[in-house]
């Protein structure tokens, strides 16, 4: 058995300081005990500034590199077996503890790669020390000295100039509390000085630059060690005699401690110690930079409003984002506006917004309140730079990949705002390429204070309520009092009541306008009114007293129409709220159930425009109000009250739903448009409900919010979030069984739950959930024929759905007989079509391929192919059926293939094998005009196709196949199976190619193994095959 080495270790060099590849690392390697031998069994990676050092010149421009560092580190660790240690000299250090803090803040994501971290040696990184303005001084005098006379490095007169809080000061100090406040259990090892360093030329002195206190981090498990040199000669592996015996001692012991020696056959590679380096840094382009990066200019996204012409204030806060975001800001050009709701984040972000337009090209407002508003908001950009290709218009993963690819492509200056962003984590699949989008400015609005961490962005603002003066100034104009000395005592009196907070002063300007009061009036009635209504048990009332108030007094000034039409708008999402939704159309025949009449509606909106509660756009004829006004209307309404609102926004969406109720049209596009813009509404109904389900659970629901949180999950499914659509179906599940009084229909309704839950289990490998779903789906839909007496398509379509399930537990026999059984009934039914025989034929046709029956096989798909083909014409997209039917057919040619080899047909062999990659290539083609280029169904193909020019010896064309494939399936924990492997193939194919990729494809196999391990936990220990990495996935993605 051969040893290969599946660690490494990850140096990077101090800013403007001593380069890794002169550190002496590998010389010290090659000379250490051979008693140590697993430490010479690592490949050393090292980070290189590059022409990117000239970018650093504040400590904004240095930490934004411990994002991009991230970026690197995650591509890097792309194998789940791999460990990683670092070594970070001087202010190298910092980047790497950047990384790891953002890292932590999002262990949802990063998880296995914090995993993966064995231990850290910092050689002379800062850390904090005593009061911010003295660390500040060292960092500074640190960064002076690796300056001395460099170009380009950290200038540390940029640290000290100017404002109180100069650009990097507060992340440079808060950077070392956080880092010990996540407290990683990982070993570290601090070296400090031991020597003084001289300082400047003129008056130059000598100083300590890392102490011991200075370096300590106070983790958990760290050592300290002071070295015999100065700081700059840390690294110096060459001549540190002591030192570096120490190092190389803790290195050992980590490798030691994680059993790092992986055994692989002795057929497979050698590799005995490392004899180069490969290193790893920043890069501003992509491979892809051809794709599609022009685009149809100029393009924009406007915001859902228009820019406000009485915008009040906010001078310096613009100023500070024009500082940070203008095209000719320093990189990276990120920024937070955070804050509490309603302090004017939004009217800020689309102040400046509008101001940008000529310094701009590209200009893109993404509403990223709720996922499915983010994915269908960010998926328009493709669409207005028209670079989507072909039949991807409805396809929201591919436009948002094909959206990133451009930012990080294009030399246009463009701008991203990211609005509403309160979930963080929601953004990480959108966020252009760190490193890459270097001509892009991106702006973020959160509630969340922690935005500007989690998210990576190096910088931001707290927005806080107007000063006094500034808030007394904007209370007399919204409420165009008179300048008389009282009236300006009571705006400041009001101001200070009111918190300065500007959502609560225009709410509050509303009623004052309506009842025509003076400032003065409306203090005497708020001393009067509010002690009454200020409730101290309620926290949201404590803090927002104001608008609460408003909200009780605009409740009783508004008519019968106006609250109502207030109570629905409180449910459905604050934004885009079609008017269309409550003006019935002539040829509408079912009545309003809100409204008599138009003019009621127009008369319940007026009022609420007047009194300053909701918005309107003239233009999309399109309403929304405040998240925090909507939230405080439900906090204000009496459960019941709450519950008979939610209930008519149901009825509203309901009616606006175009609801697939025929079982047979599943999967088909043309509803999707229809969807979208009405899906934002059902997301946050369905959040609503979860809210007050506890508080509700005594109510009376309808059947039509069961069948309208099916539709959503279906949908979701159906759009490629099938993961996502879950919840909708557990909701619509408990709901039904709280119904008492069933409507005719109530069996077709839940048969509509079972079948997407039993869809969404296999497909993402559930084979428990799969067949448990399927088997009370059957159950009913039997039940249901024995008192109809006729089938129909729910039956047929069930007895397929338990085949799947079958399939998936590997009672192959078992399953063919349901899938014939599913292909008769629907040839029984009297509305028989051929397009339902889609997925039941394919389904057969593998079943038979599985069992070996090649023959009965072909002739299944042929059939089915020929009769699709006769019906619709050849690579129809009514749905993905037909690249189904052809994937399969691929595999069955290809298995007749292998028989003709086994047995000396070399030209059978050939010519099959030649049509299985002719169909697999068909089926590549149809499922992306169907599905799109970033759906799981299509790597599925890549995989296929990659295999195809394996055996062709296109080497690098299979490569990216099997890369696009991982790419598709990225760190979705419910692809693992699939990810596994595809990871084998590459890691096998990369072997075959030779010893320079030898140890990379060992690493592939290394991640597959481990993967595996993870899905079989009770597995006996062997060397896995291609086959076995095939059973690992379901049927119709081998």
């Amino acid at each position: 058995m051969l040893t290969v080495p599946d660690d490494s270790i990850i140096a990077i060099p101090g800013c403007g300081l001593l380069s890794v590849k002169h550190w002496g690392l590998i010389a010290a390697l090659e000379k250490f005990p051979k008693s140590f031998e697993s430490v010479a069994q690592v490949s050393i990676l090292s980070y290189e500034y590059g022409e990117s050092l000239d970018e650093i010149k504040t400590w904004e421009a240095l930490l934004a590199f411990g994002g991009g560092l991230l970026d690197l580190l995650e591509k890097k660790r792309q194998f789940a077996g791999s460990r990683c240690i670092f070594i970070c000299h001087s202010l190298g250090g910092i980047l790497l503890k950047k990384a790891l803090n953002l890292a932590c803040a999002r262990k949802d994501y990063f998880q296995a790669f914090l995993d993966s971290i064995l231990g850290i040696i910092f050689l002379g990184t800062p850390h904090n020390f005593g009061t911010d303005q003295k660390a500040l001084e060292r960092y500074t005098t640190i960064a002076r000295f690796a300056d001395s006379g460099k170009k380009g490095c950290l200038k540390p007169i940029s640290l000290a100039s100017g404002a109180n809080d100069p650009p990097g000061r507060s992340q440079i100090c808060n950077l070392a509390l956080q880092f010990e406040t996540f407290q990683l259990p990982i070993p570290v090892l601090s070296v400090y000085d031991g020597k003084e360093t001289r300082v400047g030329w003129f008056k130059s002195k000598s100083l300590t630059l890392v102490d011991e206190e200075f370096a300590k981090t106070s983790l958990p498990k760290e050592q300290s060690y002071q070295s015999d040199f100065a700081h700059a000669d840390l690294c110096r592996f060459d001549m540190l005699g002591n030192a570096t015996h120490r190092i190389l001692e803790f290195l050992q012991g980590l490798l030691k401690s994680a059993k790092s020696v992986s055994t692989f056959p002795s057929s497979e590679v050698l590799f005995s110690h490392i004899s180069k380096y490969s290193s790893i840094a920043p890069s501003w382009r992509s491979s892809s930079s051809t794709e599609s990066a022009i685009g149809t200019l100029p393009a924009r996204i406007l915001p859902r409003c228009s820019s406000n012409p009485d915008f009040f204030g906010r001078t310096a806060e613009l100023h500070e984002l024009d500082t940070h975001l203008s095209p000719q800001a320093p990189i990276p050009r990120h920024y937070a506006l955070c804050g509490m709701g309603g302090v004017g984040k939004t009217e800020l972000a689309v102040q400046w917004f509008y101001a940008q337009t000529d310094h701009f090209r590209a200009m893109f407002w993404i509403d990223a309140a709720e996922p499915a508003q983010l994915a269908s908001s960010y998926a328009k950009i493709a669409l207005t730079l028209q670079i989507q290709p072909p039949g991807q218009a409805d396809d929201l993963i591919a436009n948002r990949e094909i959206a990133k690819r451009w930012f990080a492509n294009t030399d246009v200056p463009w701008l991203l705002i990211f609005d509403n962003a309160d979930n963080i984590n929601l953004l990480a699949d959108y966020w252009p390429h760190d490193g890459l989008a270097r001509h892009g400015s991106v702006l973020v609005t959160s509630r969340d204070p922690l935005a500007s961490v989690v998210s990576g962005i190096i910088t931001g603002l707290d927005l806080e309520p107007f000063p006094e003066t500034e808030a007394s100034e904007f209370i007399r104009r919204v409420t165009s009092c008179d300048l008389s000395e009282p009236e300006k005592q009571a705006a400041l009196e009001m101001a200070r009541e009111l918190g300065c907070h500007p959502l609560d002063i225009v709410h509050m300007g509303g009623v004052i306008r309506r009842r025509q009061w003076s400032l003065q009036q409306f203090m005497e009635s708020y001393h009067t009114n509010y002690p009454k209504l200020r409730d101290p048990k309620k926290t949201l009332q404590q803090f927002r007293h104001g608008s609460m108030l408003a909200t009780a007094w605009n409740f009783a000034d508004l008519d019968a129409q106006a609250v109502r039409l207030l109570r629905i708008l409180s449910v459905l999402s604050p934004d885009r709220i079609q008017e269309s939704f409550f003006v019935v159309s002539s040829s509408d025949t079912e009545p309003s159930a809100f409204f008599d009449d138009t003019e009621d509606f127009e008369g319940a909106k007026d009022a609420l425009l007047s009194s300053s509660i909701i918005k309107r756009n003239k233009i999309r004829r399109e309403l929304s109000i405040h998240r925090i006004i909507a939230q405080e209307a439900r906090t204000w309404l009496p459960v019941e009250e709450l519950y008979i609102s939610f209930c008519d926004a149901v009825h509203i969406i309901c009616r606006a739903w175009p609801f697939n109720d025929a079982l047979e049209n599943r999967h088909k596009t043309s509803r999707w448009v229809t969807c979208e813009a009405v899906f934002s509404h059902l997301e946050h109904i369905h959040k609503v409900y979860q809210s007050n389900e506890k508080s509700w659970s005594h109510k009376r629901y309808s059947v039509e919010l069961v069948r309208l949180f099916q539709e959503g999950g279906a949908y979701l499914h159906e759009r490629g979030f099938s993961f996502e659509g879950k919840p909708y179906l557990q909701s619509a599940l408990r709901l039904y069984e709280k119904i008492t009084e069933k409507p005719p229909d109530h069996l077709e309704v839940l048969s509509n739950i079972y079948y997407t839950l039993g869809a969404i289990a296999n497909e993402t490998n559930d084979g428990a959930g799969c067949l448990f779903n399927n088997l009370i789906l059957l159950d009913m839909r039997i039940k249901t024929f024995e008192v109809k007496g006729t089938p129909d398509v729910r039956l047929a379509a069930a007895n397929s759905q338990i085949g799947i399930a079958y399939m998936m537990i590997g009672k192959l026999a078992l399953a063919t007989e349901y899938f014939k059984k599913s292909i008769m009934l629907f040839q029984s039914l009297d509305n028989f079509q051929i397009d339902m025989l889609g997925f039941p034929a394919a389904n057969l046709g593998l079943a038979y391929w599985m069992q070996g029956q090649l023959d009965e096989a072909d002739d299944t798909f042929a059939t089915a192919l020929r009769e699709r083909e006769r019906e619709f014409g050849k690579m129809d997209n009514i749905s993905y059926k037909t690249g189904r039917i052809l994937h399969g057919h691929g595999n069955v040619k290809a298995s007749k293939a292998e028989v003709a080899k086994k047995i000396g047909e070399t030209s059978q062999y050939i010519s099959l094998m030649q049509e299985s990659r002719k169909l697999h290539e068909a089926s590549l083609k149809q499922l992306e005009s169907t599905l799109g280029e970033y759906h799981h169904r299509v790597a599925d193909l890549c995989h296929k196709i990659a295999g195809h020019r394996i055996l062709e010896n296109d080497h690098a064309e299979a490569q990216e196949y099997l890369d696009r494939a991982l790419r598709i399936w990225g760190s979705k924990h419910w692809y693992k199976n699939q990810v596994a492997r595809t990871s084998f193939l590459k890691g096998k194919h990369l072997l075959q190619m030779g010893s320079e990729h030898s140890h990379e494809g060992l690493l592939w196999i290394e991640r597959a193994r481990n993967l595996r391990s993870e899905i079989l936990k009770d597995e006996e220990s062997k060397e896995p095959t291609e086959e076995d990495y095939d059973d690992l996935i379901v049927f119709w993605s081998r």
